[in-house]
């Protein structure tokens, strides 16, 4: 509360219900269409293999992350004749850190984990 004060947000916290978000740019949007996009085609995919059998749910998937040098031969292979299926985040990359976050969120949001928006709490009530 003291602190929505000095930020002059207002009279009080509790009674503010959102904040005005500047339009994004149309370049912006656009990636956005290219992710979604990018979703709808995983998404069918994976409807694909769960009709199939071959994929229940996000539990049984299983990632493997390689080095930022890129995996060898040998490692392809071996991951090959484990069955493991290639996938990619795109052209970009990421640091061997961040790219088992960043498959882990995308595999979630496409297998519908992620689950809706929670609702905004109600302001109190007098």
């Amino acid at each position: 509360e003291e602190a929505w004060k000095v930020f002059n947000g207002g009279e009080t916290i509790f009674t503010e219900t959102f904040w005005q978000f500047p339009t994004a740019d149309a370049a912006l949007l656009a990636k956005w269409g290219r992710v979604r996009e990018i979703r709808e085609l995983a998404n069918k995919a994976i409807e694909d293999l769960r009709s199939q059998g071959q994929v229940g749910a996000s539990l049984q998937a299983e990632l493997l992350i390689g080095p930022e040098s890129g995996l060898s031969e040998a490692e392809v292979a071996a991951a090959l004749t484990a069955g493991l299926r290639p996938a990619s985040l795109g052209p970009r990359v990421l640091r061997t850190e961040t790219a088992g976050l960043a498959a882990v969120v995308v595999l979630q949001s496409v297998l519908g984990d992620l689950g809706p928006a929670q609702p905004p709490l109600p302001a109190p009530t007098e």
